[in-house]
């Protein structure tokens, strides 16, 4: 008799998510993917805590469809970080969602060392929620119609 597989309820409900993704059932998808990110958040700790997201709903979903969100946190920090992505203040309104990623205390605090330290450079001041944000959007935001 084979064992059975050991899954976290976070990786359940992901593929749960998926299925109903893939059987015409976005609503439900996406409600899925709200409880996951709501459960998750609650996990978070001091070294590893929720970084609060405020994002366009489509954005949102398109980021969980490529993967993990937290990993795309990641790459937007390490580019604006690098000097290679340069966030712009979002426009307010739209169809938004609060979601939550995760960020170690450690690179949320290089990323608003570095915001503060280009301030004139980039004209504002950004906090490491807003330059998630719009990591998110730039890069799985609505494309651009031609």
């Amino acid at each position: 008799m084979a064992r059975p597989r050991k899954t976290t309820l976070p990786d359940l409900l992901a593929a749960a998510a998926e299925r109903l993704e893939a059987l015409g059932e976005p609503e439900l998808a996406a409600a899925v993917r709200d409880a996951r990110a709501k459960l998750t958040a609650s996990k978070a700790s001091p070294d590893n805590p929720t970084l609060p997201l405020y994002v366009q709903r489509e954005t949102w979903e398109r980021a969980q469809a490529a993967g993990s969100t937290i990993d795309a946190v990641e790459a937007g920090f390490t580019a604006f970080l690098a000097g290679k992505f340069t966030p712009k203040p979002l426009p307010r309104g739209g169809d938004k969602t609060r979601a939550s990623s995760r960020a170690s205390s450690q690179r949320t605090a290089e990323v608003e060392a570095y915001a503060a330290a280009h301030a004139d450079e980039l004209g504002w001041t950004p906090s490491a929620s807003q330059v998630a944000n719009a990591w998110l959007e730039h890069k799985y935001g609505k494309p651009a119609r031609r």
